[in-house]
């Protein structure tokens, strides 16, 4: 469920600059290992994101939307029936499969 939110999420606020020719890179495991596990990839996500409005989405919707990242870039998640959130995120060390 949180992830099919977080594709919403994306598809309205993130897509319009992070497809192939935007504005923002598109957002593959090499782009995301860098950031070494969920937490940091939320947090970052939270501050910068939208790129127009930083940090203007409900706490939940980056949560979201860092969960279909990872799904969508094929990265280790952990297992669906766990939420990622504030308790769960820096357990998340993530490595391209």
């Amino acid at each position: 469920m949180q992830v099919n939110w977080g594709a919403t999420v994306y598809r309205l606020e993130c897509a319009r600059c992070h497809q192939p020719g935007r504005v923002a890179p598109v957002l593959t495991q090499e782009r995301l290992v860098r950031y070494h596990n969920a937490q940091k990839l939320f947090a970052y996500i939270r501050q910068s994101m939208p790129l127009d409005k930083p940090g203007a989405l409900p706490e939940q919707d980056y949560w979201d939307v860092t969960a279909y990242v990872l799904v969508n870039a094929d990265m280790l998640l952990i297992p669906k029936q766990t939420a990622l959130n504030p308790a769960t995120a820096g357990k998340v060390d993530f490595t391209p499969q």
